[in-house]
């Protein structure tokens, strides 16, 4: 009995599911019931109490989920429908962007030609400065520290 009242308070809570889920509730309840009065003797009381203990509870989760899945289902309904009302007022926006301007406002831009090839020069040379600045890694990183790292090094014989 408590399973169903579990059901009917979660049905309620979302509202719409109480014609969906309490007939599967009632369905639930009575297999139980059939399945746990026709068990075996040797499982005794207690254990068929546990049993539906154990069954009650995961059926309880089992509702819980369903609710938190319908109304999770519910919000993303509502965020798609805002989504799709914000993409029509920003589809509409760039379209009247890209219609031309008014003859009134007299404006233009200046060229942009000079400015793409100042741009292009600096990526090049930036790429060659980082360049130079890898090499000059390397090669400090191989030179001895001190002075008497590189006279043990000239000191030391060839490995050849």
């Amino acid at each position: 009995m408590k399973v169903l009242q579990v059901a009917d308070r979660a049905a309620v809570s979302v509202g719409r599911l109480s014609e969906v889920l309490l007939p599967f509730v009632r369905a639930w309840r009575t297999a139980l019931q059939t399945a746990l009065q026709h068990a075996a003797k040797e499982l005794g009381v207690g254990n068929i109490e546990r049993c539906r203990g154990s069954s009650s509870h995961t059926f309880k989760l089992l509702l819980g989920q369903r609710c938190r899945l319908v109304r999770v289902t519910e919000r993303r309904t509502t965020f798609m429908t805002f989504l799709k009302s914000k993409a029509v007022r920003l589809t509409s926006s760039i379209q009247s962007l890209k219609a031309p301007p008014p003859e009134d406002w007299g404006c233009t831009l200046p060229p942009q030609d000079p400015l793409l090839d100042w741009v292009k020069r600096g990526r090049a040379l930036a790429a060659q400065c980082a360049a130079v600045l890898q090499q000059l890694s390397w090669l400090l990183h191989c030179c001895p520290e001190d002075g008497q790292q590189r006279e043990q090094a000239s000191s030391q014989p060839p490995l050849s």
